[in-house]
């Protein structure tokens, strides 16, 4: 991750500002690159976590892809077979199973299924994650999201999958355009958006998102136009918008596509923004736009500090006492499935990195996550202080810059902030998080 504001954080911020330079999505935080195996307290730490709060949010990480796209990053191999996928479902019940007695406790306030490509999986392997799923106690109200490629959806399955309680379903299309599906590595074009679409909307799944990226190589602002026109014409629940993160170790970086021009960027993101709020969607963060029943609770709930806690090869938890991952590694793939199988079978967990949070860094994590709309009577009966307290100076810096609005009862970007928003989440990285991403090679 390469950071833009540093040490003189108010002239580092205007200046990247001036440059139109495009800070990277800021999802999480810590980033994941400050992530460490010296922590052998993460799994007691883990434990205690979700130990303090009556409810919870579970994920469970399906890594298999039919191909690896050339702009993800995430942890996935290349497998359709299925009876790695029956046998990696059997472990990831396994790790499920030994942390039973206490999810059990718990009120499920979300479950996500994500990956990799998790809709590859069989509906009888489907039927088996479900069945453990449904026997929790689930709130009424409780999203139950599956992440889902185009070319995998079948009107069979996604029928079962609906009776089963599935209510949210994560379009990856990216791209409506045929040329950019090719370039990023996809095996389907245009036409398989359309009948996945179709399909989905006749099982009638009540809340289904789409997601974009802008910032593809030779992307032009008509192709993105017509990305964004395409995806409006279906009228989904939910759309999101993401800004291309390059990476190493992907598709992209082996073909030299390592910097994206940062005005490019910023009009894309204005001409989305203003076409989806003109189109009637609500926005809901810089990403993320609504309509009635649409949404991504899990992500919400992420962002006010709630427990996810994840299951899975590669799965992360975003905890109250500490980030964790079961393992990551884009180069030798094969080996984390491996470990992690191993790991489980062997009765030790998973858990192979992380990052322990002080009370320092979940203030920060709130106001970075939280910035879009910090809820200040939300932030002061969880710390005790009021926001503007803790960070006042940076606060107020802000506020001159027009880029937040202060409220009594709450703090919220302005237009030109939701457009900076990334950088302005730098602008509060601590020290420790900044020195840990400098020292990265």
């Amino acid at each position: 991750m390469k950071l833009f504001i540093l040490k003189d954080r108010e002239r580092d911020l205007e200046a990247a500002i001036a440059k139109n330079i495009k800070g990277d999505y800021i999802y999480s935080y810590p980033p994941r690159q400050t992530y460490s195996s010296e922590h052998p307290e993460l799994p007691a730490l883990a434990i205690d976590s979700v130990h303090q709060f009556n409810v919870l949010n579970l994920y469970f990480h399906i890594p298999f892809c039919r191909q690896i796209c050339s702009f993800c990053n995430l942890y996935a191999m290349k497998s359709e077979n299925e009876e790695m996928h029956t046998n990696y479902v059997t472990t990831l019940l396994k790790e499920f199973d030994n942390l039973l007695p206490l999810i059990n406790e718990k009120r499920i306030r979300t479950i996500y299924i994500g990956g990799g490509t998790p809709s590859l999986l069989s509906l009888s392997n489907f039927e088996r994650l479900f069945v453990k799923i449904t026997s929790l106690s689930i709130e009424k109200s409780a999203e139950i999201a599956l992440e889902v490629a185009p070319d995998t959806v079948e009107e069979i399955k996604f029928t079962h999958l609906k009776e089963l309680g599935l209510n949210r379903v994560n379009l990856g299309f990216q791209t409506t355009e045929d040329t950019e599906l090719k370039e990023i590595n996809r095996k389907h074009g245009n036409y398989q958006l359309h009948k996945a679409f179709d399909i989905i909307k006749k099982v009638n799944i009540p809340n289904t998102c789409i997601d974009l990226i802008y910032g593809f190589p030779n992307q032009s602002t008509q192709n993105w136009l017509t990305s964004l026109q395409t995806v409006i014409q279906f009228n989904p629940e939910t759309i999101c918008i993401y800004p291309l993160t390059l990476r190493p170790n992907t598709g992209f970086s082996a073909k030299g596509y390592t910097s994206v021009d940062g005005f490019s960027q910023y009009e894309k993101f204005v001409l989305a923004n203003d076409l989806l709020i003109g189109s009637g969607y609500r926005r809901e963060t810089n990403v993320r736009y609504i309509k009635d029943g649409g949404g991504y609770k899990q992500k919400e709930n992420h962002w006010r500090l709630e427990n996810i806690l994840g299951f899975g090869a590669g799965a992360r938890s975003y905890l109250w006492n500490c980030d964790t991952r079961n393992g990551y590694n884009l180069v030798a793939r094969k080996n984390v499935l491996h470990e992690y199988i191993q790991h489980v079978e062997m009765g030790i967990n998973p858990i192979a990195d992380g990052f322990v949070l002080n009370w320092e860094e979940r203030k920060r994590k709130a106001v970075i996550l939280g910035l879009h709309s910090l809820n200040r009577a939300w932030y002061k009966e969880i710390f005790g202080n009021d926001v503007i307290n803790d960070f006042g100076e940076e606060l107020l810096f802000l506020r001159n810059r027009e880029l937040i609005n202060i409220f009594p009862d709450s703090i919220n970007l302005t237009e030109d902030g939701i457009k900076y928003r990334d950088l302005i989440a730098e602008f509060f990285f601590s020290d420790q998080v900044i020195s840990l991403l400098k020292a990265l090679p």
